[in-house]
């Protein structure tokens, strides 16, 4: 229960906002072309300034980083390639069907940050031991939304 108590409340409200884009997700939608690449520029930008937090040597936290990506990267392009979109290249927009994969994976990505964090706060001795994982998890999730990005960006260039 101390987990809880002791969370700032502004990460009750991130949640709540991630939540209400993920369910927004479900239903089919319109998004503009810059809007598309917004999630993997975030994500990547976020992970590049963690891992320049703690690299200071341990270089093999950037190789665990690529390596998620890699397979982030074909894990997001998959989820997404079936998926029958609209493109209006007037306006600059994709319309997307709506699926629970953009929710199960923001609840996913917020949940691995929470532990992670916390585990860190927890156990200051032992934050050596979790970067290798948080780092390859992070790149992992950081490739889903590249390779969905790519994916859809195809998609959007020869609709």
């Amino acid at each position: 229960m101390e987990i809880i108590t002791e969370t700032p409340w502004w990460v009750y409200v991130l949640f709540a906002v991630l939540v209400i884009v993920g369910l927004r997700a479900t239903r089919p939608r319109t998004i503009s072309f810059n809007k598309l690449l917004l999630l993997p520029a975030i994500f990547t930008i976020w992970n590049i300034l963690w891992l320049a937090e703690r690299l200071s040597g341990r270089y093999s936290l950037f190789l665990y980083w690529i390596a998620g990506i890699a397979i982030g990267s074909l894990i997001g392009w998959q989820t997404v390639r079936a998926w029958k979109t609209k493109v209006d290249h007037q306006s600059k927009s994709i319309t997307l069907p709506g699926s629970w994969s953009t929710l199960i994976l923001i609840l996913l990505v917020f949940a691995v940050r929470y532990f992670f964090v916390y585990n860190y706060q927890l156990h200051p001795a032992h934050s050596n031991n979790f970067f290798l994982a948080d780092s390859f998890i992070s790149g992992i999730f950081t490739g889903i939304f590249i390779g969905r990005s790519f994916d859809l960006y195809q998609k959007y260039r020869k609709g």
